[in-house]
């Protein structure tokens, strides 16, 4: 007999006490009664569930939800979610800037691209505070444990598949009031995707990855 988690939906050997693929309980304690089971720390999915590219993985879920970051070097403002395979994220493209910018290293050289690339830096930092002051602090990071196809869509979202991620920097920005999140390829040049979450503690962002798969690769610098 399998159990069938009531979160995610996905299959579970018989005698299974928490879900494989989302963590959640799947047998309610006696002593808890009707209260909802508490977190627990993030279990690696069975192999049997192989990871997809392009298309969504069969049955893959969404752990948290980033609902407002800065996407470096430009500080793009973006969602970024977190499921049991990868992360996600959508960037928010200003036409706009882009031609300033464009326009900018057309005149100035690369000197002028530095410069235009501050100024839209500048400007995005104010966009993503506003932002983020228009939302409860309690839910600027949501937790969902709900099937992707069930949350709020990107736009053509970006991705980084959980195996292809060496290790996760958690510190404080440069402003000392956001938090920077760094993902760094496993790759020959290690190169980094950086996020800056403005009006949340590292601590927390910190608390948030000890539930998902990249629990053991994290490096606090706060």
């Amino acid at each position: 007999m399998v159990l069938v988690c009531p979160a995610c939906g996905q299959s579970n050997p018989d005698g299974s006490t928490f879900c494989g693929y989302c963590g959640r309980q799947l047998v309610s304690s006696p002593l808890q009664g009707s209260s909802p089971s508490p977190a627990v720390p993030y279990s690696q999915p069975s192999t049997q569930n192989p990871l997809q590219s392009q298309s969504e993985p069969s049955g893959e879920t969404v752990l948290y939800m980033i609902q407002i970051a800065g996407l470096y070097p430009n500080l793009s403002p973006v969602s970024v979610l977190l499921t049991d395979r990868r992360v996600l994220y959508s960037k928010s493209t200003n036409l706009t800037a882009t031609a300033i910018r464009i326009a900018a290293g057309m005149a100035f050289g690369s000197a002028g691209r530095g410069i235009a690339t501050l100024a839209m830096r500048h400007r995005n930092s104010k966009i993503i505070n506003e932002m983020a002051s228009s939302i409860p602090p309690n839910e600027l990071i949501k937790e969902l444990r709900q099937p992707l196809s069930s949350v709020p869509q990107l736009v053509n979202p970006r991705y980084l598949l959980y195996d292809k991620i060496k290790q996760v920097e958690i510190g404080r920005d440069f402003d000392r009031s956001a938090t920077r999140i760094a993902f760094r390829r496993n790759s020959v040049f290690g190169s980094k995707i950086i996020f800056k979450v403005p009006k949340v503690d590292p601590q927390n962002v910190a608390n948030m990855f000890y539930y998902t798969p990249l629990r053991n690769i994290i490096k606090t610098k706060f």
